[in-house]
């Protein structure tokens, strides 16, 4: 989230979303969660000490943000750093599949496009 702070007083007026562009006030930011599977499933993983799989593309994608930021202007940077597919497999094959936490095996397969300065087109990881 990117807060907007007031002029005057220096305290967060609004949240925007960097992956929705939605903006919260302050208000919508203090309501409690909506319990989901899935934050169930990301506090199982935190409680564990370690960081629920899902969040990994989202983590990549900071990380694709920071280094852009290193290499050039802000208004030069792609809009989408990252694309993420899902692939699960189905007899010999691996077919591209939205799991989104539903899979049932301890183990998650992406195929991910990284844009990166150096290859600014995008790479398949």
């Amino acid at each position: 989230f990117q807060e907007t702070l007031d002029a005057s007083t220096g305290f967060p007026v609004s949240f925007k979303n960097f992956d929705t562009q939605e903006v919260f006030d302050t208000m919508q930011m203090l309501r409690p969660p909506v319990e989901t599977l899935r934050s169930t499933k990301r506090g199982v993983a935190r409680s564990a000490g370690s960081t629920y799989i899902y969040d990994f593309p989202a983590l990549f994608r900071i990380s694709l943000m920071k280094l852009w930021l290193k290499s050039v202007d802000a208004e030069q940077i792609p809009s989408h750093l990252i694309t993420a597919k899902e692939l699960a497999l189905e007899g010999d094959e691996l077919v591209e599949k939205e799991q989104s936490g539903k899979n049932t095996i301890g183990m998650v397969v992406w195929l991910l496009t990284l844009r990166t300065p150096e290859y600014p087109d995008g790479r398949d990881v």
